[in-house]
């Protein structure tokens, strides 16, 4: 899947999800509900590359394009509480990556899914820098892991609603399996830039 192909499937799950929430917006609340669509670089690395019975390890690196998608809700939109939860879905391009010792050579997609929650810093500007943490499932390959992840950012208000959103994030997506039982730890220094609109 090239990365065309990822901000296409991203477009139309958030036309499908703008949809519902527009067509129900008389029968519920959503004040304080975001949707928040992101396009991403990620750096990616596998280190502790090793075969089994053997002491050798190695590290490898590659870079990808992706997006992710989210949504969550904003409590200061309600009370005087700082803080975001959301539920947020990321998805990278195929990679394949080179090493010394035949890791992984075909690792498939990365995709994810993690619970957040954000504090962020009211500055009384137009500017809202901010910070996270979450856990959720990694899906790498064949592979299905606990992952975990460490955020921090800066939002920047276009209007009353929409928020412009620029982020780092630190993931760690576990132990993953190449051919020739090959493993590696995979994790990655993405690079996120994103809308955020909120009921």
């Amino acid at each position: 899947m090239n990365f065309k192909k990822i901000t296409l499937s991203l477009v139309a799950a958030i036309c499908l999800c703008c949809t519902g929430l527009f067509g129900e917006a008389h029968a519920i609340d959503l004040e304080g509900t975001y949707i928040a669509p992101k396009v991403a670089y990620s750096f990616m690395a596998i280190e502790d590359i090793h075969q089994a019975g053997s002491a050798a390890k190695s590290n490898s690196h590659e870079q990808a394009w992706g997006g992710a998608l989210a949504v969550g809700y904003d409590f200061g939109v309600k009370t005087q509480i700082p803080m975001r939860a959301e539920l947020e879905y990321s998805l990278f391009e195929t990679q394949r990556y080179d090493s010394s010792n035949e890791v992984a050579g075909r690792l498939e997609r990365s995709q994810a899914v993690l619970a957040n929650i954000y504090y962020d810093v009211k500055t009384g500007t137009m500017f809202t820098p901010y910070a996270g943490i979450g856990a959720g499932v990694g899906f790498v390959g064949g592979d299905t892991n606990f992952a975990w992840n460490l955020r921090t950012g800066i939002a920047v208000d276009i209007t009353d609603s929409i928020k412009a959103d620029l982020g780092y994030r630190y993931v760690q997506m576990g132990e993953v399996e190449g051919y020739r039982t090959y493993k590696g730890d995979l994790y990655a220094h993405d690079l996120m830039l994103g809308v955020r609109y909120t009921f």
